[in-house]
C-alpha cells in the first residue's frame, strides 16, 4: 500500500486492520464503492487517513449523500478531501 513506518499513520492503519475482520473491511470497502470511489481513491484515502475505515456504514452513506446530492461535490473530490468524512452532521455541517 506504500506506507512509511515512521509516520503514525502506519501504526493506526495496522490496528485499524488488526481489530476488522476481513468482512467488516470488504463491507465497508463495497460503501465507498458504491459512493462512487475507486479502488485506488479507498486505499489512497485509508492511508492518509487509516479511521475512515472506522466509520459506520450509514455513516458513510449520509455524509457522502450530503455533499454528492446537497453540495453538488463529485465522489473523486470527496475522496482528496477525505477529513469531511470525520465532520459531525449535527455540529458541524
Amino acid at each position: 500500500m506504500g506506507f512509511s513506518p515512521e509516520r503514525f499513520t502506519f501504526i493506526l492503519a495496522v490496528i485499524v486492520l488488526g481489530l476488522m475482520s476481513k468482512s467488516t473491511w470488504e463491507t465497508k470497502f463495497d460503501v465507498y464503492k458504491k459512493c462512487g470511489w475507486s479502488k485506488e481513491e479507498i486505499l489512497d484515502a485509508f492511508k492518509n487517513h487509516p479511521l475512515i475505515m472506522t466509520a459506520f456504514e450509514g455513516r458513510i452513506k449520509t455524509l457522502m449523500d450530503f455533499f454528492m446530492n446537497i453540495m453538488g461535490f463529485k465522489a473523486s473530490f470527496i475522496a482528496k478531501q477525505f477529513y469531511f468524512l470525520g465532520l459531525s452532521m449535527e455540529k458541524r455541517l
